[in-house]
């Protein structure tokens, strides 16, 4: 799938959970929120402007909050397509908190301070998040699945 394909089916499927996403349409849509918020982003970094910043920083919060029920939907169907749960859309994030927040305590316990050990602490809160990235680019079931038709696959239309 291209990069205007993907956008118009980010929008048809807004809030659409069920069904696969192919890795292209995944990637087209990241590639263009993130060039969207760097968009926004790059005149607060310009100018400074604090009228013009309060105005991009709303403009900005809108348009995240404008995709973000169907980012989130587009990621669960990312992860139907490699044959996971959508749950683990959130379930990963929810996993490397919970990581984080039990070594740091574990590390506070122990009284360590040093630099190395909270970086390796990092690392292993944040495997999960790093694992969903991996799914993310790994190549979707072919053929059916439990969660629907391949993505890649053409739909064939009824002859009349």
């Amino acid at each position: 799938m291209g990069f205007y394909p993907a956008i118009v089916s980010f929008f048809k499927k807004y809030i659409d959970f069920d069904g696969r996403s192919s890795r292209s349409e995944f990637w087209w849509v990241y590639l263009a929120v993130l060039l969207v918020d760097l968009t926004f982003s790059l005149p607060e970094l310009l100018f400074e402007s604090s009228e013009l910043n309060v105005f991009i920083g709303i403009v900005r919060m809108l348009f995240g909050l404008g995709v973000l029920l169907p980012y989130i939907a587009i990621t669960v169907r990312r992860f139907h397509d490699v044959g996971y749960s959508g749950w683990w859309a959130l379930g990963f994030p929810l996993l490397s908190v919970l990581c984080v927040a039990l070594l740091a305590f574990v590390a506070t316990l122990l009284g360590i301070e040093d630099f190395s050990v909270v970086a390796i602490v990092l690392v292993i809160g944040f495997a999960p998040m790093i694992f969903s990235i991996y799914l993310w680019a790994k190549k979707g079931e072919e053929g059916e699945n439990r969660f629907g038709a391949d993505p890649l696959e053409p739909i064939e239309e009824p002859e009349s």
